[in-house]
């Protein structure tokens, strides 16, 4: 039954002579639809919006890519897919918690608020004329 699915099923994506080399135009396309799709479903069935919908989603269709050559290839492809996605993701939470510190930070400075200073309680050290520290001594 393998044999007659890795002989009877069309192979996904396409090829274009460009030159020197067949460089391969189809399968990022496909994995693309494919992993939006995946992505799709499955935050519509768990309901949720986190990062172990990408993740699976990008095993799963690096996986359905290579189903062609069996079992084992695509559990190696989904194994690589999800790693991949988590790589991305993980990328992704870091530089948006290092951009966030810069932009607090920055924005603190601006307003000329030490937050750390104001917040440990120490008197008459926050710029702001409103400070529960500089009010709790009056």
């Amino acid at each position: 039954m393998v044999y007659a699915v890795k002989t009877r099923a069309p192979a996904l994506g396409g090829t274009k002579w460009c030159g020197e080399c067949s460089c391969d135009v189809g399968n990022f396309a496909i994995w693309g639809l494919l992993y939006s799709a995946c992505d799709c479903v499955f935050a519509a069935v768990r309901r949720k919006e986190d990062i172990w919908n990408s993740i699976i989603a990008g095993g799963l269709s690096a996986g359905v890519l290579a189903m062609r050559g069996g079992f084992k290839v695509f559990a190696r492809n989904f194994v690589q897919g999800a790693f991949l996605l988590a790589l991305i993701e993980g990328f992704n939470i870091w530089l948006s918690s290092v951009t966030t510190k810069r932009y607090n930070q920055q924005m603190m400075e601006l307003y000329g608020f030490d937050g750390l200073v104001c917040c440990a309680g120490l008197r008459n050290s926050c710029h702001l004329a409103r400070c529960p520290a500089n009010e709790a001594e009056r």
